[in-house]
């Protein structure tokens, strides 16, 4: 759906803004590459790339400052929820400005183990637990991490979470196998608003993620010549329009048309973003003569 677009590379730069907003001025470029397993001209071109995002993020001493508000970095993280692979499954999903730079790192850094399917550990009211990260969603402004816990499901609010260690254990999927996507359709839900009838076609390609999944209650799904479709009622709320681009080409809206609409209008956006991003900007290589513009997050 974005072929010049590495999402590995703008998760790791969305990573690097968290821990140097979080401890400005603590970690030098050799410190970076050390806790993200990267080079140092890695991160040297990480940091171009976050600058021509319109991010400020500089050098004083050799260690890193950002200037600029949350919202900034609030934008970038929203930004990466919709390109997100369908393989790794977004499950962020803030819509509004992090409320402080704990947050942010928590957010930052759960969203790694997540997506790698690895344990961590959290220190919550003054107590450690290792816990089998499901996906993370916000509720009301606040933002809650959703793990399963000595086999139960539970959810913990990241402004209560003290402190999260990453021992780098990986766990089987299976011990989470249908919360996300179960939980996925539930976030925003609880939003007033309309229900649709909504129709989806899986391509052939995705068969292996989305057979025999439950995606929502009362849903109804058959595999047909040309893929797999899905049917259930669900609120047009931003939470799950970013779950369906997050599957990019491998998925087709059929039903409503206002739903399409919705998603052809972000998608769009999304390219307007990189088609005007300046030269410097690694994802694209401009044709000669073609003038960019970084985009603004102010």
């Amino acid at each position: 759906m974005f072929p010049d677009v590495k999402i590995r590379d703008l998760k790791r730069q969305i990573e690097i803004a968290a821990l140097v907003y979080e401890k400005q001025g603590c970690y030098s470029k050799l410190d970076l590459a050390e806790l993200l397993i990267v080079s140092e001209p890695r991160i040297h071109r990480d940091v171009a790339d976050l600058r021509a995002l319109g991010v400020g993020i500089y050098s004083r001493k050799q260690r890193f400052h950002i200037d600029g508000s949350e919202k900034i970095i609030s934008r970038l993280i929203k930004l990466l929820i919709v390109l997100s692979d369908a393989e790794n499954g977004s499950r962020l999903v803030p819509d509004c400005c992090v409320k402080n730079s704990k947050t942010l790192k928590h957010i930052a850094g759960l969203n790694r183990a997540i997506n790698a399917s690895k344990v961590v550990q959290i220190e919550y009211r003054s107590d450690w637990r290792e816990v089998l990260p499901a996906g993370l969603y916000e509720y009301s402004g606040r933002y809650y991490l959703l793990a399963v816990y000595h086999k139960n499901l539970m959810s913990f609010p990241l402004d209560s979470i003290q402190d999260i260690r990453y021992p780098d254990r990986k766990f089987s999927p299976d011990a989470i196998h249908g919360i996300p996507e179960t939980v996925k359709l539930l976030w925003g839900q609880h939003a007033e608003g309309t229900e649709h009838d909504v129709k989806l076609l899986f391509d052939r390609s995705a068969l292996p993620l989305v057979r025999n999944r439950v995606f929502a209650e009362g849903q109804s799904c058959r595999e047909i010549r040309n893929g797999y479709e899905v049917r259930f009622t669900a609120k047009l709320t931003y939470e799950f329009i970013a779950w369906i681009l997050g599957w990019g080409k491998t998925v087709t809206v059929l039903e409503p048309a206002e739903l399409k609409d919705i998603i052809i209008r972000t998608s769009r956006e999304i390219i307007e973003t990189y088609e005007t991003a300046p030269a410097t900007n690694a994802y694209a290589t401009p044709a000669r003569g073609t003038r960019h513009h970084a985009p603004s997050f102010n």
